[in-house]
């Protein structure tokens, strides 16, 4: 994800025209004004609007394809991490940086300040996983812990489809 959108950002610096740039900051105005608990989904939503928006400046959205590929898993936490207390400032004044880096015209500062917003995720995850414990697995073998046993579910047989759907080769 890093390589995509910082490389993108660069061009999205270099190539960007007035229309552009009315986007852009009409972008962050609108994820400015979703600062509050109540409006979490949408503030991500603008979020990720920012960010396609950036490849979509650089000539390259059908990109964003692999950046949610890439992001899938650390969606879940960027979720999580926008009920934390200033979270959501933090990303916005993270996302100011960026655009006003690609306002300029200036990609080397772009590029910075994308890098830094995106790599926000390892201090995000362990702050969560000192706060949600629950969330994370602490195995050896990185598998997931197991799941709690929901003690109505346990005592149910699992049904098992009709007998006539079981059978294998012509009837």
């Amino acid at each position: 994800r890093e390589s995509l959108e910082c490389a993108a950002v660069a061009e999205a610096a270099e190539r960007i025209d007035d229309g552009q740039a009315r986007q852009l900051e009409a972008v962050i105005d609108r994820q400015r004004s979703l600062q509050r608990p109540q409006d979490r989904e949408r503030f991500f939503r603008a979020d990720e609007d920012m960010h396609r928006l950036l490849l979509k400046m650089s000539g390259h959205e059908s990109a964003w394809h692999f950046v949610e590929s890439a992001k899938a898993q650390m969606d879940r936490v960027r979720f999580l991490a926008i009920a934390i207390p200033r979270k959501q400032a933090n990303i916005l004044a993270e996302h100011q940086a960026v655009v006003d880096a690609v306002l300029a015209r200036d990609p080397p500062r772009a590029v910075d300040a994308m890098r830094a917003h995106l790599r926000g995720i390892f201090f995000t995850i362990e702050l969560l996983r000192g706060e949600k414990t629950d969330y994370f697995a602490d195995r050896q073998d990185g598998q997931p812990p197991p799941r709690p046993v929901d003690r109505q579910k346990a005592g149910r047989r699992k049904r098992r489809p009709p007998r006539r759907y079981l059978r294998s080769g012509p009837r």
